[in-house]
């Protein structure tokens, strides 16, 4: 398989951005292998001066030289008095750093002027102009904590790095990465108050909470910040200064920042406002010299305002409160060979501006987006490295790394790689072109947020009416993984999207994209009149395409059509854990979808089914939610066929040890009596009765009501991160009829919430026996149930019931959706070994079925879904 026009040469005004042929890297993950190019330093343009050329350098440089090479000038100020004329280049010398910030207009920046890195500028030597100005002062021991050193006279510091890298402010709880940063809230039905667990209130104790600010994922794609402005020790109830957008849940993680006692952990410091002085515990253990110390005090790197035909090429910017580029108000301005890192919002932001270029740059670890464009029609963002968006340690949240919106936009041919949050974002203006890109590794942070991210509004009065195509999704590569559920209340499973329609999207033409890894291929939400064809779906977790009206009382999915993709399935097995070809989520009657005017259109897709039994389709959301069958989907799916991977079921997950299991009377030894029903008065048939399964005590559940369910007594589980690992098994074998069966586990009580599990519905067969295997985190310590729920009119033979505390797996698995994606996004050929896999077993078929015989040699630009033959395979 070859990702289908990805490599073609990408033509842009001056220069081709490649990377070089034999710099390759493997690059990993649960469900795909990729090679990539090794990051690249930026690519600098050879510029030619069509009038005068000056040299400025920051070591031994003089103002009032001439600007020669041999007599530069020293600042960047001195270019405001220089009297520049159109046509000249500016170059800055190699090694220089200007700690000071570089601000053009149109009054001392004519037209037509250049500012440029001086020629041949070594790795790690572009002339850098960075917001952080170092400190020089002696540093002294703090006199009452160990470990902790001090200076004196900082009136207000943005930052702090230490030897180049990046230090974090004092915080409650010390970083420890993504997936372990937050703890967790109770929530009191409020979006201004919650309480501190008894754990966190005992630690705090009575120390000073009044002023800290505090960070809440509110949601499951948000950080909210507020300040604490009251604070009970005896209850542990926070009260802050102004109400979140929504209510703080049980389970919402929290940071808190900015007190002198959550000091305590390396590579922390905290700066004492009133004070003037700045503390910092080094991660070395060592008392800073002078110099090795920088501190943010600058929120810009490089301003350019009310100007026009400008260009920057090859600059180092870096270390900046808020954004290390910033363009309003310009016109035909473009920016070459750019190096940015470390910026604490924005890498760059063009605003209020047209025909503007990024290229072939660089961007590093920045805070809210790498790149953001408002009001910016025909900008280019083409052929740049965007690396660690979001990653940074950052208490609060991250929006999008490549954030657009202007007509005639595109973006191409950019590497972006590991991010918080989405990866690329735009609004499908007229003209917009998402092409040839490469997004690895997004939603690691966050969740509900896609590779490649569209939106244009939450109300149906922007639904689009007929079919039109606005913009475009074409030739893109997404790999990536689940999203991240820390601190987010149990909300946002099944929320990593590869390509993700969201609210009101309409006119897209999503064309030739691939995605691996994801929870879904692609997400169609509240959206009208896409276009999804040619595009190639593999590893995915959850579901390949999936549509989601969510809207009451608004029609807000039509006319949407997937047709010719090549997609994914895989039935239910030990563990539920199936993939659907299609989700296909409506509240009322899903077959509305399918009906009408504007009718939504599944045609000639061809779906890889792996394992036995039938592709995957599910329909429906809450009460009307189910599995359908092979010939009632091929009602909605035209000319859809299959293509069957015949491995073998996998074994039981592997998992730490296991505590005892906390479910009460899971051995249904004591029949109807550690068990309840529940049967709507609307229904007719529900009854619950003890029973025998091959001789061991089951209950035998039939449901009369789409509402009835079977539920355990009450339990506890542990929530605190780090030992709300649980799993739940159980045995459940269909009676003469076969249909669908869902699981949660939910509070015990309204709004009875998902504490951490809500299995979508498996569909069985009739007289399937299914040992099911399912792990999930435990995102409260109230009082819990188990609910089962299963189609009317079905019967249900429940037996051996656990929920059993585990330690996290040892190792990650290797493969997905039981199949590993391999793909070679280099630009040369690659051979791929079983080593190179991490494969516990080397026997596997090809997409075709056929043996994979090793090494597995890769064209560039080519793929290969391989599948283990044996169980295990993980």
């Amino acid at each position: 398989m070859f990702v289908q026009g990805w490599f073609a040469c990408l033509a842009i005004p001056l220069l081709v951005y490649t990377f070089p042929a034999g710099a390759q890297e493997l690059v990993r993950a649960p469900g795909w292998l990729a090679v990539l190019p090794n990051d690249s330093q930026p690519v600098i343009p050879e510029i030619r001066a069509k009038g005068s050329e000056w040299f400025v350098d920051a070591a031994r440089g003089d103002d009032f030289a001439s600007g020669t090479r041999k007599q530069p000038w020293k600042t960047l100020g001195k270019l405001k008095r220089a009297g520049l004329s159109s046509g000249d280049v500016v170059r800055l010398m190699c090694g220089g750093v200007w700690r000071e910030a570089l601000d053009m207009d149109s009054r001392a920046f004519p037209a037509g002027l250049t500012i440029a890195a001086e020629e041949d500028c070594g790795a790690g030597q572009a002339p850098s102009i960075r917001g952080s100005d170092l400190v020089n002062a002696n540093w002294l021991g703090d006199e009452t904590q160990a470990g902790v050193s001090v200076v004196d006279r900082f009136a207000a510091v943005d930052g702090l790095f230490y030897k180049g890298n990046r230090a974090m402010p004092a915080r409650f709880p010390d970083y420890a990465g993504p997936g372990r940063e937050f703890l967790l809230a109770d929530g009191l039905k409020s979006s201004r108050s919650f309480r501190l667990r008894d754990k966190e209130r005992r630690a705090v104790g009575e120390r000073e909470l009044v002023g800290a600010t505090v960070y809440l994922r509110v949601v499951p794609w948000q950080v909210e910040k507020a300040v604490v402005r009251q604070y009970d020790a005896s209850t542990g109830v926070v009260t802050l200064d102004k109400d979140l957008s929504t209510q703080i849940l049980n389970g919402a993680g929290y940071i808190l920042e900015g007190k002198r006692w959550m000091l305590n952990a390396p590579g922390e410091w905290w700066h004492d406002p009133q004070a003037k002085r700045l503390y910092f515990m080094t991660p070395d253990g060592k008392r800073p010299k002078a110099g090795e110390v920088e501190v943010v005090v600058r929120d810009h790197a490089v301003r350019i305002n009310n100007a026009s035909q400008l260009r920057v090429v090859g600059l180092d910017l870096r270390q900046t409160s808020q954004t290390a580029l910033d363009v309003h108000d310009v016109n035909d301005v473009a920016f070459d060979g750019l190096s940015i890192a470390d910026p604490g919002e924005y890498g760059v932001v063009i605003y209020r501006s047209g025909r503007v270029a990024l290229r072939g740059s660089r961007i590093e670890r920045s805070g809210w987006h790498a790149v953001l464009t408002r009001e910016a029609p025909d900008t280019l963002v083409s052929g740049n490295v965007i690396l660690d968006h979001g990653l940074i340690a950052r208490a609060g949240g991250s929006a999008g790394a490549i954030a657009v919106k202007g007509e005639r936009t595109v973006v191409s041919n950019n590497l972006v790689q590991r991010a918080a949050n989405t990866g690329i974002h735009f609004f499908n203006l007229d003209g917009t072109q998402i092409t040839r890109n490469r997004v690895i590794q997004p939603c690691i942070r966050l969740t509900d947020c896609g590779g490649i991210q569209t939106w244009t509004g939450d109300s149906p009065s922007l639904a689009t009416k007929k079919q039109v195509t606005r913009s475009i999704i074409k030739d893109n590569v997404i790999l990536g993984g689940a999203g991240n559920l820390e601190g987010s209340s149990g909300r946002g499973r099944y929320q990593s999207n590869g390509i993700y329609f969201d609210s009101m999207t309409g006119g897209v033409q999503a064309v030739n994209n691939v995605i691996a890894g994801m929870e879904n291929g692609f997400y169609i939400h509240n959206a009208q009149f896409n276009t999804v064809t040619g595009n190639i779906i593999r590893s995915v977790t959850h579901a390949s395409i999936t549509a989601h009206m969510s809207i009451p009382g608004a029609d807000a999915v039509r006319g949407n059509r997937v047709k010719g993709n090549r997609l994914f399935s895989r039935p239910a097995s030990a563990g539920g854990d199936e993939v659907f070809a299609f989700k296909w989520q409506q509240p009322n009657d899903p077959n509305n979808l399918f009906a009408g005017g504007d009718a939504n259109e599944v045609q000639d897709n061809e779906i890889l089914r792996v394992g036995s039994g039938q592709t995957r389709w599910y329909v429906g959301e809450n009460h009307t939610a189910r599995s359908i069958s092979e010939g009632d989907w091929r009602k909605f799916a035209k000319l859809d066929r299959e293509q069957v991977i015949p491995v073998a079921a996998p074994t039981s997950r592997k998992f730490g040890k296991e505590s005892p299991s906390v479910l009460p009377e899971g051995d249904f030894k004591s029949g109807k009596q550690g068990w309840q029903a529940y049967f709507n008065p609307s229904g007719q048939g529900g009854s619950l009765t003890a029973d025998a399964c091959s001789g061991v005590p089951c209950l035998r559940f039939v449901a009369g009501h789409s509402s009835d369910s079977l539920s355990s007594k009450p339990f506890r589980l542990d929530s605190e991160p780090g030992r709300n690992n649980y799993v739940l098994r159980f045995t459940i074998k269909m009676g003469t009829k076969g249909g669908g069966v869902r699981v949660a586990v939910r509070r015990d009580g309204p709004p009875f919430d998902a504490f951490g599990l809500d299995q979508p519905s498996m569909n069985m067969d009739a007289g399937q026996v299914m040992r099911v295997e399912l792990p999930f985190q435990a995102t409260n310590s109230e009082p819990a149930k188990l609910f089962f729920s299963i189609e009317p009119g079905v019967e249900g033979y429940f037996s051996n019931a656990s929920i059993t505390r585990v330690d996290a797996p040892a190792a990650t698995p290797v493969t997905e959706a039981r199949s590993l994606f391999i793909v070679n996004l280099s630009k040369g050929a690659r051979s791929i070994n079983c080593a190179d896999t991490l494969l516990s077993d080397c026997a596997a078929l090809d997409e075709r079925g056929r043996d994979v015989k090793w090494p597995l040699n890769l064209f560039a630009g080519q793929g290969e879904a391989i599948f283990p033959r044996k169980s295990g395979g993980e």
